[in-house]
């Protein structure tokens, strides 16, 4: 009876500590898949801020390679532009002349560069854009054709 409770007590054990090295290999695999996570998340944002910088060196004359994507890059940023612009004109506000960050009303500084804003100027509230009937990308106005598909509005 005595070597049948031994025996039992020696598979409890062990079964035991099977358990306790499964819960510590899980909790392993956890934080090593959460720092692999934060190196991948820290790789694309360096190769973010590499095309940031690329992009910002050969903007004016871009290799022919890279024209295409350059143009798309500078029809986006025309595009937010216009729709911050948009969203700035129907909450009331106006933005800074110099780097069209939302001004708080009566402010006469932009929180952002300095620059000197006129605190009495009432913002622009009308904004007119056209839709392209082919793709649905939202243009300004006086855009001719759109950025988005190339196709004449």
């Amino acid at each position: 009876m005595n070597t049948f409770l031994k025996e039992v007590g020696q598979k409890l054990t062990k079964t035991g500590q099977g358990a306790i090295d499964k819960t510590k290999n899980f909790a392993e695999v956890s934080r090593l898949n959460l720092k692999l996570a934060e190196e991948e998340q820290q790789l694309e944002d360096l190769y973010a801020n590499l095309g940031r910088l690329f992009y910002k060196v050969n903007q004016q004359n871009p290799d022919f390679i890279y024209r295409e994507m350059f143009g798309a890059i500078e029809g986006s940023q025309k595009n937010a532009d216009f729709l911050k612009e948009a969203i700035i004109a129907l909450k009331g506000t106006r933005s800074c002349p110099q780097c069209k960050e939302e001004a708080m009303p009566g402010a006469a500084y932009c929180a952002k560069c300095g620059q000197g804003l006129n605190p009495g100027a009432l913002p622009n509230t009308e904004i007119v854009y056209k839709l392209c009937t082919s793709c649905g990308e939202i243009s300004q106005s006086d855009d001719a054709h759109c950025h988005k598909c190339q196709r004449p509005l």
